[in-house]
């Protein structure tokens, strides 16, 4: 009789924790995709009004380095158009914010750079060949879904390690995509 109530009130320590536990990790990962998709939704509402300018180097860079710092849990902040061009910022693993730049200047080879205490790119530290967004899993699942979502998890192309990526497709007057946040 001990041993039997002994399991019952085991069992039901254990259920609450486990409980307990599924909460907490639903709790994190509803957090974790909304972060991401909310600053998606900024970019490409700050691009819609012309806030963001993808064309104008310096305040696309303080754009993109604005916005990553605002948002501390977010690797990357990018954009990646229908012509190969990819702009954005990204965290180092140390916390170092760095630009990234791939466009005809770079000769689609992704050019990373260091950022002054104004928030622009200084000097050039990384260099990843041959890199083409429109090849890259989360580009292709915007481009089939044609409306933000994730994608699916993919080795990502500078880190290495698993990735799911929130994105957003953009498109013009004729819903043309022509890129992807």
């Amino acid at each position: 009789l001990l041993f039997r109530g002994g399991q019952e009130a085991v069992n039901s320590v254990l259920e609450e924790m486990r409980q307990q536990v599924f909460e907490r990790v639903q709790e994190q990962l509803s957090y974790h995709m909304k972060e991401p998709s909310r600053l998606n939704r900024l970019n490409a509402d700050a691009w819609r009004t012309g806030l963001l300018n993808l064309s104008e180097s310096v305040p696309r860079e303080l754009y993109f380095v604005n916005h990553i710092q605002s948002f501390p849990d977010v690797a990357m902040t990018f954009v990646g158009l229908s012509d190969g061009t990819f702009y954005g910022a990204r965290r180092k693993i140390s916390g170092e914010i760095q630009i990234v730049r791939n466009d005809k200047d770079t000769g689609g080879d992704s050019w990373y750079y260091a950022v002054s205490e104004q928030g622009d790119g200084t000097k050039l530290q990384e260099v990843f060949k041959r890199f083409d967004p429109r090849t890259r899993p989360w580009y292709q699942t915007a481009k089939l879904m044609g409306e933000p979502t994730f994608s699916g998890v993919y080795r990502h192309f500078v880190f290495f390690e698993p990735t799911i990526t929130a994105v957003y497709p953009i498109f013009d007057n004729q819903r043309k995509m022509i890129g992807v946040f």
